[in-house]
């Protein structure tokens, strides 16, 4: 079967944009951001509904993301160890 996207959503998070990728109910988030960014993603999310995200990407080596998730919990999401 051939994959469609639903949608392609583009939040501003300051320093740049964070991705989320939506098809078939399912949703993957590509890089979230500095932590200042967090509330902003998870209100997006909430607005949308969205309570569990399939996959989680980020495009840098750098610790900004990791410690901005622990706080809330989406299942397959664990804070990656640097």
């Amino acid at each position: 079967p051939e994959t469609v996207l639903d949608a392609v959503h583009f939040i501003d998070v300051g320093q740049g944009d964070s991705v989320l990728l939506q098809s078939a109910g399912h949703y993957a988030l590509i890089d979230a951001g500095v932590r200042d960014s967090k509330e902003a993603i998870l209100d997006y999310l909430d607005s949308l509904g969205v309570t569990k995200l399939d996959y989680v990407f980020t495009t840098t080596r750098r610790r900004c993301c990791s410690e901005s998730w622990k706080s809330r919990s989406f299942s397959g999401i664990s804070s990656p160890k640097s």
